[in-house]
């Protein structure tokens, strides 16, 4: 009996985590300068010139905002993005220069 009850406990928390709905989605800093990363207005990290990072997210309802500043708090990229917004970038964000 304690048995079974060990591998259905098993055998459920498994199931949870192959079914983690989760995914990486690379920022790319196309820039020459370091950038900071934002989600939600929180500071998600910085990238360097030319680096790119993967950050983990999970599945979200709706639209989020991601944005990107350079040390000088001048905003390079600002989006509202749903989930399918970033599936349909292959999740990829690009960060570029501002052309004026």
């Amino acid at each position: 009996m304690k048995l079974c009850l060990a591998l259905g406990l098993i055998s459920t928390s498994l199931a949870a985590i192959a079914c983690d709905p989760s995914q990486g989605v690379t920022f790319v800093n196309d820039t020459n300068q370091a950038v900071t990363l934002y989600e939600e207005g929180e500071k998600a990290g910085v990238l360097s010139a030319k680096q790119q990072k993967t950050f983990s997210f999970g599945e979200y309802a709706g639209e989020k905002s991601f944005e990107a500043r350079d040390a000088n708090g001048v905003v390079l990229f600002s989006e509202e993005l749903t989930w399918e917004d970033l599936k349909s970038r292959q999740w990829r964000i690009v960060v570029r220069e501002l052309t004026r």
